[in-house]
């Protein structure tokens, strides 16, 4: 036998040997994944179907079936929903006819809001996690646009009682959004809660709302469970990368195809797709679940407390070149978490506000402190998010000042943030 014979015989007892354990090594990975209750697959990602009866989504798809907005009306209705810019009557009259055409929608939407769950028409049993049909989410926003322009004309006309219930109509379907357990339902989610939670706060500015309102409004914004929501997100979309690496082993065209797409370049695909190269892959697997945990127990923890575990993880990424899906599928986990949170101070400082209101409307003056609201069994008052303590409360004139540290994590005294990101998330209630 020739040297060369037995270098070859040598480097591939070798190379057998290293493939046989990276694959008991991944094979006890994705088992410690699944029993952990992490999908790896789209099927197992699945959330339970919901009975009609109780299932919002049914009423949505009618209300999106029915929705009537050009471009024009949405610009419209988006002009006068800018907080804090006195309502034009004209722009104001075209706002009320383009609410009287979707009178229809805005009941559906009503109708949607007693619903305890929402499931809408998706089909699971595709080959991949871009496949995922999720239209019905593009007609989230202009529906909530519509709501919260019929709150802020409602307000126009002094009809509060409208215009929480309104309100109120567009958090309930923010919360049915997110109950899908993708990152484009919780970020649809987020941009619907920002949209409604402005007009609430006009509301509240506006107008005495009475006792049973700002308890309905203040349990409506104790929903949904945003962490849960943004974890069920982030399991999902890594389902994309775990389809990629079994396409990878048994359909190299259709995981070349999406490499291909994602990277913008041939050449890494074909060699990374090699059958030789099936180490390379394996270790990127392995590494990509490692990461996966990482991120899991990241989007758990607050801002505050993950914010310099992320800064160290950005300085300390060393992922290879060659773990093509592990580069591709690195996640948007850190902005989704602080997006999380600021929705969650957003929601917990109009809580705030309305116990304040509720006491407000009984004591004919706001307390000197937030400790006063104690009185009101059942209302438990959220932590601000960023901070870990309570909202900051200050007496401003016959109003006050209510503001959360924002996710620059600092006291700012109640400046209001900037497009930076510095400054605090600040809600002023003057009388």
């Amino acid at each position: 036998m020739t040297l060369g014979v037995v270098l070859l015989v040598v480097v591939v007892a070798v190379y057998l040997l290293l493939v046989a354990d990276l694959r008991r090594t991944l094979n006890q990975r994705l088992a410690d994944l699944r029993a952990a209750g992490i999908p790896t697959s789209l099927a197992e990602a699945a959330p339970p179907p919901a009975p009609d009866a109780d299932n919002a989504a049914l009423l949505y798809e009618q209300a999106i079936a029915r929705l009537d907005l050009s471009i024009q009306d949405s610009d419209a209705v988006r002009a006068v929903l800018v907080t804090g810019k006195p309502v034009d009557r004209a722009a104001l009259a075209r706002v009320e006819g383009i609410l009287r055409r979707n009178r229809i929608v805005l009941d559906l939407l009503a109708q949607a809001a007693r619903k305890s769950s929402c499931r809408f028409s998706i089909d699971w049993d595709v080959n991949a996690p871009g496949e995922l049909q999720q239209a019905y989410l593009r007609d989230m926003r202009p529906m909530a646009r519509l709501l919260a322009a019929d709150a802020r004309v409602a307000v126009y006309h002094g009809d509060f009682g409208r215009a929480a219930e309104s309100c109120r109509n567009g958090l309930s379907m923010a919360g049915h959004v997110a109950a899908e357990p993708t990152l484009f339902s919780f970020l649809s989610s987020v941009a619907v809660n920002a949209i409604m939670l402005r007009p609430l706060e006009e509301t509240l500015a506006s107008g005495d709302l009475d006792h049973e309102t700002c308890a309905a409004l203040f349990r409506e914004l104790e929903r949904p469970d945003m962490h849960r929501a943004l974890r069920r997100a982030l399991e999902l979309e890594a389902t994309g990368a775990f389809w990629l690496f079994e396409a990878a082993e048994q359909r190299p065209r259709d995981a070349r195809a999406g490499l291909e797409h994602m990277t913008g370049s041939r050449v890494p695909v074909v060699l990374y797709l090699n059958p030789v190269a099936k180490p390379v892959r394996m270790s990127d697997e392995i590494a990509y679940i490692a990461s996966v945990e990482k991120n899991l127990i990241l989007a758990e923890k607050p801002y505050r407390e993950a914010a310099a575990l992320y800064a160290q993880a950005r300085a300390t990424n060393r992922t290879p070149i060659y773990h093509l899906v592990s580069l591709m599928f690195r996640g948007p986990s850190e902005r989704a978490v602080v997006a999380r949170d600021r929705v969650i101070a957003m929601r917990g400082g109009m809580q705030v506000a309305l116990a304040l209101e509720a006491y407000h409307t009984k004591r004919g003056t706001y307390p000197n402190t937030l400790d006063s609201l104690r009185d009101y069994p059942g209302w438990e008052l959220p932590p601000d998010p960023f901070s870990g303590e309570p909202l900051m409360y200050q007496r401003h004139g016959e109003g006050y000042v209510l503001y959360s540290w924002g996710y620059d994590l600092d006291d700012d005294g109640g400046r209001p943030a900037r497009a930076g990101g510095e400054g605090d998330l600040v809600w002023q209630f003057d009388r």
